[in-house]
């Protein structure tokens, strides 16, 4: 079965005084990148710009599996390193990551950090990446429920980020087969913050397309959000069946 795929993408500065998160899509080669910078200072908007620049460059060409993903993760690491080290002024930038990479209707994904993937399918919410945090670690330890994390008092503590000179460990998901009426969602925790997963999926039903998803989800989000909001940013992916071109009938 042939597939075709939808994007729609969404990022807004929120109540901050400048917007940190960077997103990429090249749709002919399937590579999708959220990041959401940290450090301040313009550190932030560096390492997330230079980390999606880095991504997309490194994927467009590369063998498609989860081995090159995660390669290609760490030496997006080391060219944060190696940025901090030239500019001293940026020493303490650091950025998310979340990655879907699409090819020949199959899929991979990968992740450093609280921003998250979710997999949507048949009115479900089929998979979702787990945070390298402070807070989902304490889930894995069964010590709070994984709806806590949103108001844990730890919740923007991570455990890994690129630009950390300690071993990363990405999370990278093994080869996907894809099904007509999957859908992806890449976002910041700026916006999954103040949207839920059970309201993801009602939007979800409500959509014929992925722009019409994100404009119900943000609407959400805008009447919850207090005055100094984060930034946010949010990427939707549908997966439908190609649909058949009718021949041209020619008559003589």
């Amino acid at each position: 079965m042939s597939l075709q795929y939808s994007l729609a993408k969404l990022t807004k500065q929120g109540g901050r005084d400048y917007n940190e998160d960077t997103f990429g899509a090249d749709e002919d080669r399937g590579i999708y990148v959220v990041a959401d910078g940290l450090g301040g200072h313009g550190g932030g908007s560096e390492a997330s710009r230079i980390a999606v620049k880095s991504m997309m460059e490194l994927l467009s060409d590369a063998n498609f599996d989860d081995v090159s993903l995660q390669e290609a993760i760490l030496k997006t690491n080391e060219l944060i390193l190696s940025h901090q080290n030239r500019e001293p002024h940026l020493a303490n930038m650091r950025t998310t990551l979340v990655v879907l990479w699409i090819r020949d209707d199959k899929a991979l994904w990968g992740h450093i950090g609280d921003s998250r993937l979710y997999l949507f399918y048949k009115g479900k919410r089929i998979t979702q990446t787990k945070d390298h945090s402070v807070p989902q670690a304490l889930v894995q330890a069964g010590e709070i429920e994984l709806d806590d994390i949103r108001y844990h008092e730890d919740r923007n503590r991570l455990r890994q980020a690129l630009g950390q000179e300690s071993t990363l460990n990405p999370s990278v998901q093994n080869v996907v087969q894809l099904h007509s009426g999957f859908a992806f969602l890449l976002v910041t925790d700026g916006f999954w913050e103040y949207i839920w997963e059970d309201e993801m999926i009602v939007d979800w039903c409500k959509s014929k397309d992925p722009e019409k998803w994100l404009d119900l989800m943000e609407d959400r989000l805008v009447r919850k959000v207090e005055t100094n909001h984060d930034n946010y940013t949010a990427l939707a992916v549908f997966v439908e069946q190609k649909k058949q071109e009718t021949p041209t009938k020619i008559i003589s």
